[in-house]
């Protein structure tokens, strides 16, 4: 039986002009240059009264490291007052969109995710854990907190190429 454990979290937030659409291809391909599967759960679109659009949207991204540890990094990406506008760029007129958006991140480290050792031989697991694969374990975790201030960092620099401002 797979053990979901929960490590850290963290979150963007800004506002500002950006191409949602850039920065929504954006995001897939820094999960998929990482490794990761990404798996859409949840796109809602909703417009307000004032003619703002909401957005949220919940990814599921998976990575296998071995044959019994996965990473998982749960998305959840929300849009608020979203409107189209135009800006002069360059001496033209362009296209953007006006938003406030906040992006968290949580990790798990999921152990025995094909469930090897089903509940009937769950002591083994333990043993298995704390003795054999203790230091590879303990690599695992440091590996996935690693990687999540990696994708963080990047996701800021991004932004801050487009001149966004972090809140």
């Amino acid at each position: 039986m797979s053990v979901e454990e929960p490590r850290k979290s963290t979150r963007v937030v800004f506002a500002g002009l950006l191409d949602l659409g850039e920065y929504y291809g954006y995001l897939h391909k820094l999960f998929e240059a990482f490794g990761y599967k990404v798996n859409e759960i949840l796109y809602r679109q909703k417009e307000a009264m004032d003619g703002s659009k909401e957005v949220e949207v919940n990814w599921e991204c998976v990575k296998d490291v071995d044959s019994y540890t996965r990473f998982q990094i749960m998305m959840n990406l929300f849009v608020g007052k979203w409107v189209k506008v135009e800006v002069m760029k360059d001496g033209s007129k362009v296209r953007m969109d006006k938003c406030e958006a906040d992006a968290k991140f949580k990790t798990k480290l999921i152990r025995d995710y094909r469930n090897f050792f089903k509940s009937i031989f769950s002591p083994l697991r333990v043993m298995y854990e704390k003795s054999f694969y203790r230091g590879t374990l303990e690599s695992w975790r440091m590996k996935l907190e690693e990687e999540l201030d990696l994708i963080e960092n990047e996701i800021k620099a991004f932004l801050n190429l487009k001149g966004i401002v972090l809140k």
